[in-house]
């Protein structure tokens, strides 16, 4: 599957900012726990547990606030690039 992905739409802090992921998570009304065995933190309420986290190389962004399914020829207009 493909996704056109915003880059306004990662996760800023980086990686390893558990404090920050935990708060951005409790105010996220879209917030759904991961599998177990994808979670990363301690702290169960947190966007690196959360199952819409998408990892990129520096960071992570919400597919559900990030991602609308599109076309490939649809990227380049909308500023996003694809991933796999």
């Amino acid at each position: 599957m493909r996704y056109v992905i915003r880059e306004k739409e990662t996760f800023s802090w980086g990686r390893l900012n558990q404090e920050q992921a935990a708060s951005e998570a409790k105010a996220c009304p879209l917030f759904a726990e991961d599998s177990p065995e994808e979670c990363v933190s301690d702290c169960r309420l947190s966007c690196l547990n959360c199952r819409y986290r998408r990892w990129t190389r520096k960071s992570y962004v919400c597919l559900k606030k990030a991602v609308k399914k599109k076309r490939p020829t649809a990227t380049a207009e909308q500023g996003g690039r694809m991933i796999d």
